[in-house]
């Protein structure tokens, strides 16, 4: 997929708030790709572990959507997306928003996105999910990179629109209207610090919220944080995920809280090929 490159940048604050030095390394890392960058104020001081009062991180980001910018960039997750949703209302002139984790709440359903890394992660992403990001920002982002360890849990092809991010913040929309639907799409999940039960509850509120009906494919990325002993208990959950799956199935997808965090285009048309280990972009 080639598309236009990215000059301009916003940056906005939807959900947490960050230090002045993680904010500043941050923004340090996002115009070493040589883009031009606007921060966007929340518009009022920081409320615990909020960048702001719902309303003002809303009106960021509308504002966002509104000036003479090329994307719009996350700049960290924590918690607070999903607070936004009802006054966010609808996208006047989308452009593209990067992010991840929490961001996860907002762009299950904008007209366009990027799950990617949030601002304060730049400076920590390793060389393949740095130049993913490059080849993104320039607009030459054709192939979506697995992981070398990537292990293909059921067999098969699928080509379909890609939708997914944080299991957590997905589950956390079941029974709201912003409720993801996996409808004829492949689904991709990431989590940091769940274990292997509180996984295998999300993703079975997921299944029977009817989330997952229709479902054409799954790719598991990381789910750090997990202590050593359980990983084998993780390992047996993600064959059982598998099995609700009609579809291909693989896990490997570099994606997640850590250094591996590759971009995918949320909503964009992808063929998965699960036997071959491969994810491109149409």
């Amino acid at each position: 997929m080639t598309t236009d490159p990215i000059k301009k940048v916003a940056v906005v604050a939807p959900a947490g708030t960050a230090s002045d030095d993680r904010v500043r390394r941050g923004l340090d890392a996002l115009q070493s790709f040589g883009v031009e960058v606007q921060v966007i104020p929340t518009g009022n001081r920081p409320r615990h572990y909020l960048a702001g009062d719902d309303g003002y991180r809303a009106d960021a980001l509308r504002r966002a959507w509104s000036i003479d910018v090329d994307a719009i960039w996350a700049l960290r997750g924590g918690f607070g997306s999903i607070r936004t949703l009802q006054t966010l209302g609808g996208y006047a002139d989308p452009k593209p928003l990067f992010g991840f984790s929490d961001i996860t709440a907002i762009l299950a359903h904008a007209p366009v996105g990027w799950h990617a890394p949030v601002v304060t992660q730049l400076p920590h992403l390793d060389a393949i999910s740095r130049d993913a990001l490059a080849s993104v920002i320039a607009g030459t982002y054709t192939s979506i990179p697995l992981s070398q360890d990537a292990t293909v849990l059921k067999p098969g092809r699928a080509v379909a629109g890609i939708i997914g991010g944080n299991l957590t913040v997905l589950g956390s929309l079941c029974g709201t209207p912003w409720q993801v639907n996996c409808r004829d799409k492949i689904l991709f999940l990431e989590d940091v610090g769940e274990p292997p039960y509180r996984v295998d509850r999300v993703w079975t509120q997921l299944k029977l919220s009817g989330a997952l009906d229709g479902i054409r494919g799954l790719i598991l990325g990381r789910f750090t944080g997990v202590a050593d002993g359980e990983l084998s208990t993780m390992r047996d959950l993600f064959v059982e995920m598998a099995q609700d799956i009609d579809g291909p199935v693989l896990e490997g997808l570099p994606v997640g809280h850590l250094q591996e965090n590759v971009p995918i285009p949320v909503g964009k048309i992808v063929d998965f090929n699960s036997d071959s280990k491969e994810l491109t972009i149409q």
